[in-house]
C-alpha cells in the first residue's frame, strides 16, 4: 500500500456511507425531482471511482 491509501480507503468509505444514508429512504422519483442530492450522490461515486 502507498502511505496515503489507508486515507484514500477512508474517503471510500466515508462516501459509500453517505450514499447509502442519504438513499435509504424513499424512492427514485424523489430522488430524480432533488438535484442537490443527485448532484450530491455523483460526487461521491466519483470519489468511490
Amino acid at each position: 500500500m502507498q502511505p496515503d491509501s489507508p486515507k484514500f480507503l477512508e474517503d471510500i468509505r466515508d462516501a459509500a456511507t453517505f450514499v447509502l444514508d442519504e438513499t435509504r429512504e424513499g424512492d427514485l422519483a424523489q430522488y430524480l425531482e432533488n438535484r442537490l442530492l443527485r448532484q450530491a450522490v455523483e460526487r461521491n461515486f466519483k470519489i468511490i471511482g
